[in-house]
């Protein structure tokens, strides 16, 4: 993996990690999914770790105080910023893919293959709608509530990003 400085453009390879399949950054620290654990890397890239009793099967997502939201199966487990992992929720999914975290109420939003589900911090589900994304591969919110959805799309030549405006509620 393999950082670069947005002033000057000087590229650096983060130490310890091996690589993964997505990656998140909050609270001032990296995370990686590695594809079985979450690791937390440094800012500076020296060191990297994996997080105890943490298991990663799909996309990983972090809000501004640095908590981590992780899909491990069909639940989406919330790691602390001290490092303390809690499942927060544990029914109504059916194939995670990504996730992302509304840094505004921190509120999570789950990709699945056909919808978008929108869970509050607690686990309860809150609203889902389709996306009609032909082929899926992450979503990100930002600082608005604005949700984006990547769809690769049926080859790289029609592939595009989704984007549903905010939800103020």
């Amino acid at each position: 993996i393999y950082s670069v400085k947005a002033s000057g453009g000087s590229v650096k390879q983060l130490k310890g990690s091996k690589g993964g399949f997505d990656i998140a950054s909050g609270g001032g620290s990296v995370f990686l999914a590695t594809g079985g654990s979450v690791e937390r890397t440094d800012p500076n890239g020296s060191a990297s770790m994996p997080i105890p009793g943490v298991t990663s099967s799909g996309g990983i997502g972090v809000d501004s105080r640095g908590t981590v939201s992780v899909i491990n199966g069909a639940k989406i487990t919330l790691i602390d910023p001290s490092g303390r992992p809690q499942d927060v929720v544990t029914t109504s999914l059916s194939t995670p893919m990504d996730v992302a975290t509304d840094t505004r109420n921190g509120d999570i939003f789950v990709l699945e293959q056909s919808e978008i589900k929108r869970f509050n911090r607690s686990g309860q589900l809150m609203a889902q709608f389709r996306h009609n994304a032909t082929q899926p591969t992450s979503i990100a919110v930002d600082e608005q509530g604005n949700v984006y959805v990547t769809d690769f799309g049926q080859n790289y030549k029609d592939s595009k990003i989704l984007k549903f405006g905010a939800v103020n509620d």
